[in-house]
């Protein structure tokens, strides 16, 4: 995830966690089928 928006600490962690829930959520969902 490189945007302009990365330029603070916060913006950068939250675009990891934006990133990391949807891997989450895709793995769980494939698990469970």
């Amino acid at each position: 995830i490189a945007t302009r928006y990365d330029k603070t600490p916060e913006s950068y962690l939250a675009g990891v966690h934006l990133r990391a829930s949807m891997i989450w959520i895709k793995d769980l969902t494939r698990t469970t089928q």
